[in-house]
């Protein structure tokens, strides 16, 4: 088995989130520490959702590691991670789902108090929540 603790530091790769005009935010070479704030995150977010007695219906059927593992893949990919997640977009996977505005706002929020909860820094906060609205 491949232990990454045998390689030198200077052989690992280097990830790098950057915004959208390509500027680094952050980089390092422990991807596990990053993936590590990407699952605290998530699971301070969907514990909102599930908590929520109309969003938790959105959910019905859906185990709650089972989103949290796919968003965590989705947003380590969109931060410059390995594509890590292959599922389907929002809109094809949730077609049967109306979302308006205001439950935009209020999982918007949601995810705000996640990145507060876990000390979430800033600018990824911010990059997060850009590739929200695209």
């Amino acid at each position: 088995m491949w232990q990454d603790a045998d390689i030198p530091a200077h052989l690992k790769m280097n990830f790098r989130v950057v915004d959208d005009a390509g500027r680094e935010l952050a980089s390092g070479r422990d991807l596990a520490a990053l993936k590590a704030q990407l699952v605290r995150v998530n699971k301070a977010f969907y514990q909102r959702i599930f908590d929520d007695p109309w969003l938790s219906q959105m959910f019905q059927g859906v185990r709650r590691e089972h989103i949290e593992n796919q968003q965590t893949d989705f947003i380590l990919s969109a931060f410059g991670g390995p594509k890590l997640y292959y599922g389907k977009s929002p809109a094809d996977a949730h077609p049967h789902i109306f979302v308006n505005e205001q439950i935009w706002q209020r999982r918007e929020q949601y995810l705000k108090e996640a990145f507060v909860e876990t000390n979430f820094p800033p600018e990824y906060a911010q990059r997060w929540l850009k590739i929200d609205e695209a």
